[in-house]
């Protein structure tokens, strides 16, 4: 998983800046801390997320935390999910490292929490529900809908194949399976790309 210090693309910073705006105000500053800022040295760009910490002015200037916010670090997921802060644990490179492997979803700290995950096998000729040829989730928050296939790049993309096979352009079929069978084939696939 890509792992680079880098300033944030433009379309990350914006969204990151729509996010600090919603919780400290269009000036983004802190009643009592004053001025909030980003700490570029600490900015991260993984494959599926961009990582930001912000402080207050006065803690960065000095360095001494106690005038700093405490707070955790923002993502901003490349996926279009909403902008949230990341857990308190794990730390934020193993937070994304697990989402990027399927092992959990994207917190709801700050943003709208997943109400619905549902896997599907799919079913290319000769493969049947415990041996399926894929997988894929369709999962729902905030009302909208995001179809994502688990890919051989290790982790969760998204995917048009629920709209082409509804159109009637996809032949294979597909099942759903429980929560269990797909991490089962998650680890199944690490298991074999480990071993080539």
């Amino acid at each position: 998983m890509s792992q680079a210090p880098h300033s944030g693309s433009p379309e990350a910073r914006r969204r990151l800046h729509e996010f600090l705006a919603r919780h400290f105000g269009e000036e983004i500053s802190h009643p009592k801390l004053g001025r909030i800022a980003v700490r570029d040295e600490v900015t991260r760009d993984f494959d599926i997320a961009e990582t930001f910490a912000v402080d207050t002015v006065r803690a960065i200037d000095s360095g001494n935390p106690a005038d700093g916010l405490m707070s955790g670090g923002i993502v901003v997921p490349k996926d279009g999910s909403p902008v949230h802060w990341a857990p308190t644990t794990p730390a934020v490179e193993d937070y994304v490292k697990a989402v990027a492997d399927g092992e959990r979803w994207w917190s709801s700290g700050g943003a709208e929490p997943v109400t619905e995950v549902i896997y599907y096998g799919l079913l290319t000729p000769g493969r049947t529900r415990s041996n399926p040829s894929g997988i894929l989730r369709r999962r729902t928050a905030a009302g909208r809908t995001t179809d994502e296939v688990f890919t051989r790049n290790l982790r969760w993309e998204p995917t048009d194949y629920f709209r082409k096979y509804e159109l009637g352009h996809n032949e294979d079929e597909h099942v759903e399976i429980t929560p269990g069978e797909a991490a089962e084939f998650v680890r199944r696939i690490r298991s074999k790309l480990a071993q080539s």
